[in-house]
């Protein structure tokens, strides 16, 4: 692992024995679940490989499949595989032989088994030369550390980048028009259109990036009544901006930003996440937020019915270790190879950000807590990985959030568990609406605790209040009246016939 974080692979193998058959990844999704984005690659490399060592060998890597290919998954599940390892996390496309039925061959057996590949393994060096392949250099001729990443088609980290050091890259593909983006930071992104004709084909793209300006991205955070929120967190994604806070205000400042698309996040505690995108190309750009009170699951009061959990041990409800409140999400007590998973899903109306709060007390490097999206990988951690903000981008529609913590073979270290917090999810159709005014009205200038609610063409069933970290309220009432122990800011949610509807920001002076 250190060998391959030193250098820059483009492609690579592994080899075993004990069975005889071409595996390419992923070893740790089914290829039905979550295919590799270059599945039709993966496939015809490994089914040449088979047919060339077939010419000396009629019968070579014919005892898992027929056609001596497989899915790794599809073959049988593996966790932690080197090959995987390459794919995820250093971005090459790696595969892994297997050479032969018997795990130990006999000394007057290598020389046939080194001739039925030899052939074979020349013709998959030569894989990587096919495809798209260039250089990426600035306008003084300089290599550039970029990704060139084919848009609609790559997922799963298959994107490549260039070596640093040359600026070289390489990437193979299956024939077809692909519209590749070239990108590094303060540089300006270039797409460019490449056709690949046939499997042996070399397209060489080289690409000359220009240096970007530097601008400014500045705003204001307020909530629904226009009041600046202050300490609210601005980030830039996928760039090394450093986050900045708003002031007493709700203002904030990027001095200098290069000029790009950019995505920004605005965050706070006890409202929900907002997301917008910018074009910063030749001028500064103000971006404002305005954000709603979230509905963050805090776990304060229980665990939410649509949580559901894993056979092997459930995550629990736990007091003492939280980000907000006093309580969060815990993994269960799982045992090696096992693993503690938690799940929701969510339909939602919008495209959005998911965000949660996690911690992490593991062996490093070897019990992982993982965060999926419908079933693609989207970040782990290990090791003492203290409370954090992580946040992903969702399209609108039904997804499925998956925490799991997984446990290998031996050993443990720190407390052994993971823990979660303070999730949000962009707005489902489970969720209420904020306002709506055709319900119910509550009696204007509530004071001293004291407000009333006067339904309109509708029964009330039900009342429940939570202050703005979605803790719920304890509350006295005689009828319709209510009230509470202290003043606050707070959301009424009242349970009516044809479903629950939301009021925010209660102010009882």
């Amino acid at each position: 692992m250190d060998f391959a974080e030193a250098h820059h692979f483009s492609m690579s193998a592994n080899f075993h024995g004990g069975a005889e058959v071409m595996n390419y990844p992923w070893d740790i999704w089914y290829s039905d679940e979550n295919p590799h984005a270059d599945t039709d690659w993966f496939e015809k490399i490994c089914t040449n490989y088979v047919s060339s060592a077939r010419e000396l060998y009629p019968n070579y890597m014919s005892d898992v499949t027929s056609d001596g290919v497989t899915e790794g998954a599809d073959w049988y599940i593996a966790e932690g595989t080197r090959q995987d390892f390459m794919m995820y996390y250093q971005n090459c496309r790696e595969v892994t032989v297997e050479l032969s039925s018997t795990k130990l061959l006999s000394t007057d057996q290598l020389n046939n088994f080194w001739n039925y590949n030899k052939q074979a393994l020349i013709d998959f060096l030569k894989e990587v030369t096919y495809g798209v392949n260039g250089r990426v250099t600035n306008t003084s001729g300089e290599p550039v550390d970029a990704k060139v990443e084919i848009s609609g088609h790559d997922k799963d980290n298959s994107e490549v980048y260039t070596d640093p050091a040359n600026g070289d890259y390489y990437r193979p593909i299956a024939p077809g028009t692909y519209t590749v983006t070239y990108s590094s930071e303060g540089y300006i992104s270039q797409n460019h259109t490449i056709t690949i004709s046939n499997w042996k084909q070399t397209v060489v793209k080289d690409i000359v990036l220009e240096q970007a300006q530097q601008f400014e991205i500045s705003g204001r955070v307020t909530n629904l009544e226009g009041t600046g929120l202050q300490n609210a967190k601005i980030q830039i994604l996928n760039t090394s901006v450093e986050p900045v806070y708003t002031n007493v205000s709700g203002y904030y400042t990027f001095p200098n930003v290069f000029e790009n698309t950019h995505t920004l996040v605005a965050s706070l505690s006890g409202y929900a996440v907002s997301v917008k995108n910018v074009t910063l190309i030749g001028a500064n750009q103000t971006v404002d937020f305005e954000l709603a009170p979230s509905n963050a699951y805090s776990f304060e009061d229980m665990v939410p019915d649509e949580f559901s959990f894993g056979a092997d041990a459930a995550w629990n409800r736990v007091q003492g270790v939280s980000y907000d409140g006093d309580y969060a999400m815990k993994s269960g007590n799982i045992r090696h190879n096992q693993e503690s998973i938690m799940k929701v899903e969510s339909n939602s109306t919008e495209a959005g950000v998911i965000s949660f709060y996690k911690k992490v007390s593991s062996e490093s490097t070897f019990d992982f807590l993982y965060f999926y999206i419908d079933t693609q990988l989207k970040g782990s951690w290990s090791g003492e990985d203290d409370w954090s903000f992580q946040s992903y981008q969702v399209t609108e529609g039904t997804h499925t959030y998956l925490w799991e913590y997984n446990k290998d073979g031996n050993a443990i270290g720190g407390y052994d568990c993971a823990w979660v917090d303070y999730i949000e999810i962009p707005k489902s159709t489970s969720d209420t609406e904020f306002v709506d005014s055709s319900k119910f009205v509550i009696g204007e200038n509530p004071t001293k605790g004291k407000f009333e609610i006067f339904p309109l063409k509708t029964e009330i069933l039900s009342v429940k209040i939570y202050d703005l970290s979605g803790k719920e309220m304890q509350y006295l009432s005689s009828n319709l009246t209510f009230y509470l122990s202290q003043p606050g800011v707070y959301i009424v949610k009242v349970t009516t016939p044809d479903g629950i509807v939301s009021k925010p920001l209660i102010v009882l002076k």
